[in-house]
């Protein structure tokens, strides 16, 4: 597997700035989606691709915190 292409849903409570990246199991972030972005109180959907060409198979989470705090965590396999 070369790529993984899914969607992550997230909802924001407020306006703030919020980062989504992905994370091996240690915590160590491998791939950022987006670093920062002002985001309007609401509900999204992002459709991303998770480049895996240089990582080993196992267990990935896909983060997406707002002002630094962890909001949601999904768990990727491959």
């Amino acid at each position: 597997v070369v790529k993984i292409e899914s969607v992550f849903e997230y909802t924001i409570s407020s306006l703030g700035h919020i980062s989504i990246a992905i994370y091996d199991e240690e915590g160590i972030e491998v791939q950022s989606l987006f670093t920062g972005i002002v985001h309007q109180k609401g509900s999204c959907r992002l459709k991303y691709t998770f480049n895996t060409q240089h990582l080993p198979p196992g267990k990935y989470y896909i983060r997406m915190s707002t002002n630094n705090v962890v909001e949601k965590q999904e768990e990727i396999l491959f």
